[in-house]
């Protein structure tokens, strides 16, 4: 199943499925959006349901960014798989949906972007993201970051993350930037590797490319 996270997309959330229409591989698609205001769940409920009709809106009763659509999608639709993705995206890439479900196992999450240096280390963007993640999994060591956080995933490797307490929904902006290390960090406490398709490039991110996907905003440009 493919998750796009929304939240006031009015003016990604059409492109991006747009994108999909030829690389879905018949995945069942659920847009969540994580409480916006009432117009734009109508929108979605309206406009884009009429012109996606196979695709089904849900949204999630907290905010909790992008991972809180995760955890809700996890929670409420029972699948063999997972596939998150930010409405932002245009891919590419057509194989891409492919790729991923290939890809992923019991013991193994594929990441769209990875960043890092490939080993276990510390790699935070602030004291604030990192104290967030030592709060919520008493360390902070993960081998590779995922950008976004964007990743498909098997139910099982989720089972075992809540089974442990270690579906954290944030509640701010900074906690939401400090889940692409959170999400890896406890995908290393429990052995699970994170294979990623494409690696992060600075000047790549600023001009949106990624070669697999178009990012068509930046997170700081909500």
């Amino acid at each position: 199943m493919i998750v796009i996270a929304t939240h006031e997309g009015y003016n990604f959330i059409e492109p991006m499925l747009n994108s999909l229409v030829d690389c879905s591989c018949n995945e069942k698609i659920v847009v969540v959006d994580t409480l916006s205001s009432k117009e734009y769940l109508k929108y979605l409920q309206i406009n884009i349901k009429d012109k996606f009709k196979d695709i089904e809106i849900s949204q999630t009763p907290y905010a909790g960014y992008d991972s809180g659509a995760w955890i809700y999608a996890y929670r409420n639709y029972i699948e063999d798989h997972y596939i998150f993705l930010h409405d932002s995206m245009i891919i590419q890439d057509k194989s891409i949906i492919e790729k991923i479900i290939n890809g992923i196992s019991d013991n193994i999450v594929m990441s769209f972007v990875g960043f890092g240096n490939g080993g276990v280390g510390r790699n935070y963007d602030t004291k604030e993201d990192e104290m967030f993640v030592q709060k919520h999994c008493g360390t902070v060591e993960f081998k590779d970051g995922i950008f976004g956080p964007m990743f498909g995933v098997k139910r099982s490797v989720m089972e075992i993350l809540d089974r442990y307490n270690h579906l954290i929904i944030p509640s701010k902006k900074s906690e939401q930037r400090a889940m692409e290390r959170l999400w890896p960090v406890v995908f290393n406490i429990h052995n699970i590797e994170i294979h990623s398709i494409s690696r992060f490039n600075s000047s790549s991110y600023y001009n949106g490319e990624y070669g697999i996907f178009k990012k068509i905003h930046t997170y700081t440009d909500r």
